[in-house]
């Protein structure tokens, strides 16, 4: 199965496990979940909410998709591509 192209996104914020990024060929701005959020365990999940590092609608966003690569043009930022998975 070939490769889907890869795709970068202008980081704009993140909030609680929500990423919100520009879609540089659409200019759309979308908002997604991070990657690796539906491997944790009801109880883990429910964890990370009651200790305030997910927002409790987290799950109803879409995952960020796998060819999506955060960009960012501000040195402030950091590597912002440490934002796409999530690690408890």
């Amino acid at each position: 199965m070939p490769r889907e192209r890869l795709i970068k996104v202008e980081f704009v914020s993140y909030y609680m496990g929500v990423l919100q990024v520009a879609e540089l060929n659409t200019g759309n701005i979308k908002n997604y979940r991070q990657r690796g959020l539906e491997k944790l365990s009801r109880e883990e999940l429910m964890s990370e909410i009651n200790c305030k590092k997910l927002c409790m609608e987290v799950l109803n966003f879409p995952p960020l998709p796998n060819n999506y690569r955060l960009t960012s043009d501000s040195w402030e930022l950091g590597n912002v591509r440490r934002f796409e998975n999530y690690r408890a």
